[in-house]
């Protein structure tokens, strides 16, 4: 197992906490994917899977047989339990199961395991040593020009040998990517929306691709964003549109892919189309619909697409099978609309309430969701946190300003199912304004924000001048009776012309119900 060293960045006491080493556990027949990250005492126990771009926080399990990805409010996303096929607790189809029981069975066959492994290496061996001689073609072609001239001049000589050497690279790059492309529809042919097992003969076929591809990758990474990345994808049977930039970080079952116009894609995004699961390859359709984005690093799974116009920011990703609609914007691991992502955030932080366990969480996920709140990034936010935990008086009040908004948003969760009909009646008559736009009645012990003596002055003949309303407010928060009462025939008269009310009596009824 991998051991790895973690200082906690977020905790509160971050200051006087030590660095930790724990051991990351994979058990038998776990699947680790690309791009994960699991953090001391991980365990991913026997037969899970962490897809793409998986986090695992700190001492976190992965359920035997789970598939798991991303992560959002501070753990990993289950997708799906697979179970143990051999064990008989796999919900695959019958179908899905033979195929996962004849990948294993050849695993386990030294006839196959050995010879296949003997051929993978054999293909990257003989492949590799390409790309030197490619490289040494134009030194070759540039020597023996030189040395054949019978121009005295050293000058021309100089240039001869200059293009000399520029067009046996060029040569050399272009013949090696006509290479590729012919070894592509000769190995494979086409890449259909297909499975395939381990050690079948798509398998192996596509293995052997992955070798071929790999020998040209420093030329496919000098193409990108350049109009010959459109044109070579092309050619291995990519659909492309019109005008698109395309950088990528991986790339390989083109047939799959279906660009639109417009289109741009970011440094190091998956391109790919293809996903493992139990030993079987799966292939699926890629679809970029025009005018799309997919920015540095994102990911957008087989099966997955996006509708026209719509973005997908950093190191987003979105899952098999889904949709992202037209001129949305995505983020998350995995990816969710923005509007949605950022209304998840805020029922992080304004919802959480200190006295239920169930609702707290923990100094990450905090400070991811403060990120979405504030639209800043997570290491701002936590520095936010922190600079609150030390007595920041900016912090602080910020933070206040949200404790203030979460017990709004509270008092209007537990008091949605207390009023009655008649009030509800009441409230959906004052000019068609739906109910949720009223503030929250704050409770009696507690001034009311609208009672200022200026309003007051104005709804209550008795006191006409602001002085005198100020008095009167002075003798209420003594808990003088006479004040108390006119005051709280002043909140009656101001919330019945907020609500629009017709009588104070309507605005009392409100006001017992949220009591």
């Amino acid at each position: 197992p991998y051991v790895s060293t973690e200082r906690s960045s977020f905790s509160s006491s971050s200051s006087s906490s030590s660095s930790s080493s724990k051991k990351i556990t994979i058990e038998r027949g776990a699947n680790v994917l690309d791009h994960s990250v699991l953090l001391p005492g991980c365990v991913v126990e026997e037969g899970a899977v962490t897809g793409t771009c998986t986090v695992g926080p700190r001492d976190f399990r992965f359920r035997a047989g789970t598939v798991s990805t991303g992560r959002v409010g501070g753990a990993p996303v289950e997708l799906k339990f697979l179970g143990d096929v051999e064990g008989g607790t796999s919900k695959l189809p019958p179908k899905d199961k033979a195929r996962v029981l004849e990948a294993l069975r050849k695993h386990r066959d030294p006839r196959v395991f050995y010879p296949f492994n003997a051929f993978a290496v054999a293909t990257a061996g003989l492949l590799e040593p390409l790309g030197a001689l490619r490289s040494l073609a134009p030194v070759y072609f540039v020597v023996v020009f030189s040395s054949s001239s019978a121009w005295s001049s050293s000058l021309w000589v100089l240039v001869r040998v200059f293009f000399v050497g520029l067009a046996a690279f060029l040569v050399a790059e272009t013949a090696s990517l006509l290479l590729v492309v012919a070894a592509k529809r000769l190995v494979v042919g086409r890449y259909l929306p297909v499975e395939a097992e381990y050690y079948s003969d798509l398998h192996v076929r596509w293995v052997a691709m992955m070798s071929v591809a790999s020998s040209v990758d420093h030329c496919l990474d000098a193409m990108q964003g350049t109009f010959l990345a459109p044109l070579f994808f092309r050619a291995m049977g990519a659909r492309v549109g019109r005008d698109c930039c395309l950088f990528y970080g991986s790339a390989l079952e083109f047939d799959l892919l279906d660009v639109g116009d417009y289109v741009w894609t970011g440094e190091g995004a998956d391109l790919t189309a293809h996903t493992v699961e139990n030993m079987v390859v799966k292939f699926a359709p890629v679809t970029l619909g025009a005018g799309c984005a997919l920015a540095a690093k994102s990911v957008v799974m087989p099966g997955g697409t996006m509708e026209p116009a719509s973005t997908l920011l950093e190191g987003s990703q979105v899952l098999k099978g889904e949709t992202v609609g037209f001129g949305e914007v995505w983020r998350g691991l995995p990816a969710t609309r923005v509007g949605d992502d950022v209304e998840r955030d805020r029922s992080l932080l304004l919802d959480k309430d200190e006295d239920e366990d169930g609702k707290k969480v923990d100094n990450l996920s905090e400070a991811v969701a403060l990120s979405g709140v504030l639209g800043v990034g997570v290491s701002e936010a936590a520095d936010l946190k922190r600079r609150a935990d030390r007595g920041d008086a900016r912090a602080l009040q910020i933070f206040a300003r949200l404790g203030r908004m979460r017990r709004r948003r509270l008092a209007q969760k537990r008091r949605a199912g207390d009023f009655g009909e008649d009030v509800v009646a009441l409230l959906e008559k004052r000019d068609g304004r739906p109910t949720t736009d009223l503030q929250p009645i704050p409770p009696p012990h507690l001034r009311p924000p609208h009672l200022k003596p200026q309003r007051i002055a104005r709804v209550l003949p008795d006191y006409g001048g602001t002085a005198e309303a100020r008095a009167l407010v002075r003798r209420w928060r003594a808990r003088d009776p006479a004040a108390v009462a006119k005051v709280t025939e002043a909140k009656y008269l101001l919330f019945a012309r907020f609500a629009l009310l017709k009588t104070t009596d309507d605005a009392k009824k409100v006001f017992d119900a949220a009591d």
